[in-house]
């Protein structure tokens, strides 16, 4: 995918397969979300992944995963590039059972700065659910990370509102 070197898959989904990428002349490793060939010849599917690229992006906040680029190759393949998270789902977490109540506010606290931090740039979430939560390990602690705007309310500074609705 031009500057990036594809390392591995990290998970596959239905509209596309996320990989563990390297910049090739930065070295730094990212997170590259790639639609599907058939997904790719749906206009609503690349204008989700757009949105998804262009709302996180909006919001910058550490909560929020940061998406860093919307691309598409000369092959057709439309991708966004994110930071590389290391840690857990909150599902895939959960699964073991309840977690721990202060451990739960933390978390919860975290949620609710990075929806804080959505709406106050203008755009509502709309999925938010254990899936699109996750728990980066971290020196200083766990970090708390909502990802996935793909189907985001946003209005920008001239009150357009602009809604995708899932299939």
């Amino acid at each position: 995918l031009g500057l990036y070197k594809i390392i591995e898959p990290l998970g596959r989904g239905g509209m596309g397969v996320v990989y563990a990428a390297e910049h090739v002349h930065l070295g730094k490793r990212f997170a590259l979300k790639v639609l599907t060939r058939a997904v790719s010849r749906s206009k609503s599917a690349i204008e989700r992944l757009k949105q998804e690229a262009v709302a996180a992006s909006r919001i910058d906040h550490d909560n929020i995963v940061d998406v860093v680029n919307f691309d598409e190759t000369s092959d057709g393949d439309v991708f966004i590039v994110m930071e590389l998270l290391r840690g857990t789902s909150l599902g895939d977490e959960i699964k073991k059972g309840p977690l721990p109540l202060e451990r739960a506010l933390r978390v919860a606290i975290q949620i609710a700065r990075a929806l804080h931090a959505a709406h106050d740039k203008g755009i509502i979430h709309r999925d938010v659910k254990p899936e699109n939560v996750f728990l980066c390990e971290r020196e200083e602690g766990e970090l708390v990370k909502v990802l996935d705007f793909g189907i985001s309310k946003v209005r920008d500074d001239e009150a357009e509102r602009v809604r995708m609705t899932k299939t």
